[in-house]
């Protein structure tokens, strides 16, 4: 049997999560509790940040919704079918996640205890248990799972008066009276929108979610203030959640804090963004799954230069032009490309009979050097320096960099293409969890972030990461200069796929 990656090892100790969000806004009037509008939002984007976000660790196949716009809403049945879904078919290796956003309720039980109470789409009345659905019992289903962890999270509001934007959680759900439902909950852990005598509101600065569920996608998607070292913990996750929904519902004239309570051992990781996403960051590049990279340069060409016959200007197009200069260049650049390839033999030991002179560029083992005119307008434009090497070359740095040297470049752009194709949802978590700022974003196509104090930035597609303000020895360094090597090392760490 092979050793695991490190890699391998850290999301077997993360936990595979599986999770069901519930989202009810279709209520009926005559039930006694009012319809509400961002519930289904909120269920759907929960779902959808641990499917997309590689970093938390999700089965993808069971991360589901159920929401009043589902096939089969949420209906008492349908929910109380789901959860045991979710319980039955986990096992000691998985991370079980509830969430659930919509009316919550309470009543007084038999012996005049209180009891509080999810309550679903198909709801008839607001005095009846059999109608609602016992928070007590949803954790006793969790807890008859054999997942290691058990996750809650409540977006819940009570049937208090119908105020447009505001929901209030039931004024006795408060920690003291979580614990007392997790009393027999082992590796049970519960975070609720609000505290006690507060109300939660749908205000937020995403008019299509919930307060709370704001902030709660914000760190699923890795806000770099809802980690520690790197992780989204219960703990952090709290904190975070804790403080932002308090001072948004302050601008807001509310008061609404979390709540949270727990009843399982050690640290409870959500997700990992510190992990190397694609390998262990202590690998040589050519071990990345990264098949090809390519260094551009840029110079400036007067077209009298190459095309020395030129008389009459204004008979030709400028397209016209760029045409007859890239037919041209070969013979131009001629001499030019023969110097650099004695340089590729004489200095970096290519065999002169493996260096080819081809078009406006050479050939050499596993890499090419080429030259193309890109016209400005009809006397000048741009010579573009593109030398491509593939993945062979990437554990010989110190030898990209004489190739580079040999051919006269001196970039600050380089495109690493990738085996496979890469989540972006992923990728922009990766990098807002490492602090650089989001420049641009036309996803699913690609994004584009930078970082203030390096000036460079960095866009991402599926199949490419392309940099721009790197050097070349910032980005190769050589074989034993690591401290060089780790910044491209880092960009490298954000692609974010499982490999």
């Amino acid at each position: 049997m092979q050793p695991r990656s490190i890699i391998q090892q850290l999301r077997a100790a993360h936990g595979l999560a599986r999770v069901l969000a519930v989202g009810v806004s279709a209520y009926r009037t005559s039930s006694g509790f009012h319809a509400l509008k961002a519930c289904g939002n909120d269920a759907e984007a929960v779902r959808d940040r641990f499917r997309d976000i590689e970093q938390l660790n999700a089965d993808k196949a069971n991360c589901k919704a159920c929401t009043s716009k589902s096939e089969n809403p949420p209906t008492r049945g349908e929910i109380l079918r789901l959860l045991h879904e979710l319980a039955d078919n986990a096992d000691s290796t998985h991370r079980i996640v509830f969430y659930y956003s919509g009316h919550g309720h309470r009543l007084c039980a038999l012996g005049g205890k209180e009891e509080f109470y999810l309550v679903p789409e198909d709801a008839y009345a607001n005095d009846r248990p059999d109608a609602l659905i016992s928070f007590g019992d949803v954790l006793q289903i969790l807890n008859g799972s054999a997942a290691k962890q058990k996750i809650v999270f409540l977006d819940a509001c009570g049937s208090g008066p119908d105020v447009a934007h505001l929901k209030t959680l039931p004024a006795k759900l408060s920690t003291k009276f979580l614990t007392e439902y997790l009393a027999n909950a082992v590796g049970c852990a519960v975070i609720t929108s609000c505290g006690t005598e507060e109300r939660s509101t749908t205000q937020s600065p995403n008019p299509r979610l919930s307060l709370f569920t704001h902030y709660f996608c914000e760190a699923l998607g890795g806000n770099e203030d809802a980690l520690e070292n790197g992780r989204l913990t219960f703990d952090s996750l709290y904190s975070y959640l804790s403080v932002e929904v308090t001072k948004r519902a302050n601008s807001y004239h509310q008061k609404q804090r979390p709540a949270r309570t727990q009843n399982h051992q050690g640290v409870l990781i959500l997700a990992d963004f510190s992990r190397p996403l694609l390998e262990d960051a202590t690998l040589d590049l050519g071990q990345y799954p990264v098949q090809r990279v390519s260094f551009f340069d840029f110079e400036s060409a007067d077209v009298k230069d190459v095309l020395q016959n030129i008389k009459r200007w204004n008979n030709y197009s400028q397209e016209y032009l760029e045409g007859k200069v890239n037919s041209t260049l070969p013979g131009y650049l001629e001499d030019r490309l023969g110097r650099c390839a004695a340089k590729l033999t004489n200095e970096v030991g290519i065999p002169h009979s493996e260096v080819v002179i081809e078009d406006a560029g050479l050939r050499f083992p596993d890499g090419a050097y080429a030259v193309t005119y890109e016209a400005n307008d009809l006397r000048s434009g741009t010579l573009h320096h593109v030398v491509s090497f593939e993945k062979e070359w990437f554990d010989r740095p110190e030898s990209m960099l004489k190739i580079l040297k040999s051919v006269g470049m001196d970039p600050t752009e380089m495109e690493f293409e990738l085996t496979t194709e890469r989540n972006l949802e992923s990728m922009v978590a990766a990098v807002k969890a490492r602090g650089w700022t989001l420049k641009s974003q036309k996803l699913p196509k690609e994004f584009t972030v930078e970082r203030d104090e390096d000036s460079v930035c960095a866009t991402f597609t599926p199949e490419t990461i392309h940099l721009d303000g790197f050097g070349p020895n910032d980005i190769l360094g050589s074989e034993t200069d690591a401290e060089k090597r780790a910044l491209v090392k880092g960009v490298l760490l954000l692609a974010g796929a499982d490999s």
